[in-house]
């Protein structure tokens, strides 16, 4: 499976013209240039324009990585664009034709833009034990003390994050520890920011400990998401910012810690999974 796409785009700063090409039209419309009397020089003649070179360098070469945690869809995806477009090569209406192909052209480039799966720069380092870093892309659209029955055994602080169909989806370790916990809910598809969606839609439930704090954060599907990849599992050893899994095609993530965590982001603050800090300990 391809996992690395290629495309072609325009620089952020202008690349300088070639020498002896000045670029001024003459009167039949035709780009004119004069040479330059270094030895760089490109001697143009009246009326031709600049050399291919030129317009070569007038773009870059920018490349998007792919999730393996798509490769199934992405396999469907690309069959079913094909498909489509062949389907459109044997219609006589040409605006049929176009209606197919246009489908099939934002299909594939929509599946491609979700499964995307950019680096990030982990704040990982000195003091990483005591910081809880975003694990999805999103909105924050939770922040409140909560009772945590299941992982702290009482008081906890809660931060949701609503993760758009537009948002990266691969999920990051929030924090350097032991995976002590795990449990898989089967449940509900509400709509990912609902107040119940944390509790009746299917989800898993992780939970890191590494000596300095304790985390529990879930993976929760939305009414589009209709499935959770999760690779951990009890017992393993994982580090701050690793990928682990993904919930496809929309969802929300919830990370409860402990009351004495000091939180860094708000609600309706935009998060990046690896990068942002949503908590952190107190100084000693």
């Amino acid at each position: 499976m391809l996992r690395r796409l290629f495309f072609i785009g325009t620089p952020v700063r202008e690349t300088p013209r070639p020498a002896g090409w000045r670029g001024d039209c003459d009167s039949t419309g035709g780009m004119t240039a004069a040479a330059d009397a270094g030895e760089d020089a490109i001697p143009v003649k009246e009326g031709r324009i600049a050399p291919f070179s030129y317009y070569c360098s007038q773009f870059r070469i920018i490349s998007m990585k792919l999730t393996r945690y798509g490769s199934d869809v992405l396999v469907v995806m690309t069959l079913l664009t094909i498909g489509l477009i062949i389907v459109g090569l044997f219609i006589d209406l040409i605006w049929l034709q176009a209606l197919l192909v246009a489908l099939a052209i934002v299909l594939g480039a929509f599946t491609l833009y979700f499964f995307r799966d950019p680096e990030r720069n982990v704040p990982a380092g000195k003091g990483d034990e005591d910081i809880v870093i975003s694990p999805a892309d999103g909105k924050v659209v939770v922040v409140q003390d909560v009772i945590d029955e299941e992982y702290h055994k009482g008081p906890a602080k809660q931060i949701s994050i609503f993760l758009s169909p537009l948002n990266v989806h691969v999920n990051r370790i929030p924090a350097s520890g032991v995976v002590d916990y795990y449990r898989y809910v089967k449940g509900k598809y509400l709509v990912a920011f609902h107040d119940k969606a944390s509790e009746l839609n299917e989800r898993t439930h992780i939970g890191i400990s590494n000596g300095r704090i304790r985390i529990l954060f879930k993976q929760i599907a939305g009414a589009v998401a209709r499935r959770i990849v999760c690779e951990v599992k009890v017992g393993d050893e994982v580090h701050i910012g690793d990928r682990f899994g993904m919930i496809k095609f929309g969802s929300r993530m919830d990370i409860v810690v402990p009351p004495a965590m000091i939180v860094e982001v708000g609600l309706g603050d935009m998060v990046v999974a690896g990068e942002t800090i949503l908590c952190r300990l107190p100084n000693d």
